[in-house]
């Protein structure tokens, strides 16, 4: 997983969650061992969900992106 997008409109309704929680039962019945994602530190209502479902914050790094300066997160979860 990459970016995880709710169109304003629809955030609160718990479609984000609803999001993780499926990609990563796709990914559990692809097989795969690991998720990981990248985000940026200021998304903190995307940060409750990945910590909800047990990512853990790997690494982070300041970057340059979406027209401002950010701090770029990586989150792992071994599945």
């Amino acid at each position: 997983m990459r970016v995880l997008l709710v169109t304003p409109a629809a955030r609160g309704l718990g479609l984000g969650t609803r999001l993780v929680e499926r990609s990563l039962t796709f990914a559990r019945e692809a097989g795969y061992r690991s998720v990981t994602l990248w985000t940026t530190d200021n998304l903190v209502s995307a940060r409750r969900i990945y910590e909800h479902f047990g990512f853990v914050l790997v690494d982070e790094e300041p970057r340059h992106s979406f027209g401002r300066d950010l701090v770029g997160q990586n989150w792992a979860l071994d599945l």
